[in-house]
Order: C-alpha cells, then structure tokens, then sequence
C-alpha cells in the first residue's frame, strides 16, 4: 500500500534528477499527516541534514522504501505490519519549500522511481526461490514435451493399426463375399448336373 491515504504528486524521479538529486517522489502531505507502514518489514529512524526525520522500512527482500521531512514518529524502530501508523509528515530538513513527503526507494545500492514501484505487491518472490520455480517449470516442460511426443507416436501408431484392422476387416468381409457366391455357384452348378444326369438315365 501507498504510505499515504491521498497520493498528490509534486514532482517525480526526473524532476529531482535534473535538480541535482537523487530519483524521488515527492507528495502532498499537511503537517501531521499520518503516515503509514507500506509493506511488512523493520523499521528504522534517523535525522539527517537535508531531509530531517526519516523513517525507513526494509522488506524482507532488501528493498528500503525511505520517508523524510516527518514532524514525529509513532513507533521508532521494530518489524512492523502493512498499515500500521509509524510517523506524521512535516517539514523538517534543509532541503524543503513546504510541508510535503518525500519519498526514496533503494534496491541493491540502486535508486528506483517510487511512482512506478508496485506498492500494492505484498507478496515477495526472493530471486533464489524464482530461480528455482524456473528450473522446474523448464523441467517440466521438458518433461511435458516429452509425453506429448510420446503421445503423438502412439496415437499415430494406433491410426496405423486401426486402418490395417480396417482393411483387414474390408478383405474379410469380400473374401466371405467370394465364399458366398461360390457355394451358391457350386450348388446351382450340382442342380445343373443334377439335372443332366436324370435325362441321361
């Protein structure tokens, strides 16, 4: 979740870049705004020159999602939940024309552009862990592309053996055809003799 009810951009990564400044996000937020824990983690607080009270929440997969100018805190310092009020915005600091927040987020020494960053992904996949779930499901498919071409065989196979059945039925059913009008021919060609032998007598 957003660490603010109400998102109102001031300006974004670009904005402070070309001030000079690392990427950020800064938001509208009156002093006392609450402030609130946007994902599970551990909490840290600190003061710093330029942006005076920070709070910092570390998610369980390195990310720090860092908050400064705040009037005051709630909690200092702890694991804390998503939602839970952690600090009051202000304008404290050096570096600020108003009471606002400003917002930082930082991945493997790396500055992300918090207004693109996915606040409402609660559920983390650890790279090791994704690793892994893509060397099974490469496996799989692997294994599954194995069945199916066994399948393909078979069923190819069993096309091939139903047509032979077929003409085999297709041979039997004429060559009974053949048996059939032979007895018949035999039994007119017996009467025909038959008949020949009682004019002879």
């Amino acid at each position: 979740m957003f660490p603010l009810k109400v998102r109102t951009l001031i300006r974004g990564c670009q904005a402070h870049i070309r001030a000079g400044l690392g990427c950020g996000l800064d938001v509208v937020a009156k002093v006392g705004t609450p402030l609130y824990a946007p994902f599970d983690g551990t909490l840290e607080t600190y003061f710093g020159q330029q942006g005076g009270n920070w709070a910092r929440i570390v998610r369980s997969n390195g990310d720090q999602i860092e908050m400064a100018h705040l009037a005051g805190y709630e909690l200092r310092a702890g694991q804390v939940k998503a939602g839970t009020i952690i600090a009051s915005t202000g304008n404290t600091g050096a570096i600020t024309t108003g009471p606002h927040l400003h917002i930082q987020i930082i991945r493997d020494g790396k500055r992300l552009d918090p207004d693109s960053y996915n606040w409402e992904d609660s559920v983390i996949i650890h790279p090791m862990k994704c690793e892994t779930e893509k060397k099974e499901i490469m496996s799989l498919n692997f294994e599954i592309g194995t069945v199916t071409t066994e399948r393909d065989y078979f069923r190819t196979q069993l096309k091939v053996e139903e047509e032979g059945h077929r003409q085999t039925f297709k041979q039997l059913e004429t060559s009974r055809a053949e048996v059939t009008k032979l007895e018949r021919e035999t039994k007119e060609n017996k009467s025909k003799i038959d008949q020949i032998k009682g004019i002879v007598l």
